[in-house]
């Protein structure tokens, strides 16, 4: 998506990756059963706020430390190589409401569960995930408590 000069070209380039989730696309699928899209820094930010204008969701990002203005909570988590942190607004997601996840990559599964913990203790309810890669190997779809995870693609 580098370089893409006009709205209408990066229209066509969201609309084409989010056609690829299977017949009828993702968006099919997680239409209406979601009011939040939940992106994830910093590929979250160029995915996540097309998905939610086309499902009708608000957009709500996570960041890492001391990067958001205001009240925040946090949620501390390890990766393969170190430990890490994501931050949310304060009052960002409501009690009851329902979420998506989105992020580039899911490979040990460690930012996507911690995602999904910090949604959970502000009362939000994850529906689904969605990942453009997913590295199976590293089993992190195993973390991440049953909820549907959509992947464009493996590497192995």
């Amino acid at each position: 998506m580098v370089g893409l000069r006009e709205s209408r070209e990066f229209n066509n380039k969201m609309v084409e990756y989010l056609s690829l989730w299977g017949e009828g696309g993702w968006l099919q699928v997680s239409w209406g059963c979601a009011n939040v899209l939940v992106g994830i820094e910093a590929r979250g930010f160029i995915f996540g706020p097309p998905i939610a204008l086309a499902i009708g969701a608000k957009f709500v990002p996570l960041r890492k430390p001391r990067k958001l203005p205001g009240e925040v909570i946090s949620e501390e988590y390890v990766l393969e190589y170190g430990r890490d942190c994501l931050e949310m607004h304060v009052g960002a997601v409501e009690p009851g409401e329902r979420a998506l996840v989105v992020d580039d990559l899911v490979a040990t599964g460690g930012t996507l569960c911690a995602a999904m913990n910090l949604l959970e203790r502000a009362g939000a309810e994850v529906v689904e995930c969605a990942c453009v890669i997913e590295l199976p190997d590293l089993k992190g779809r195993e973390r991440l408590k049953g909820k549907p995870l959509y992947i464009l693609v493996e590497a192995h």
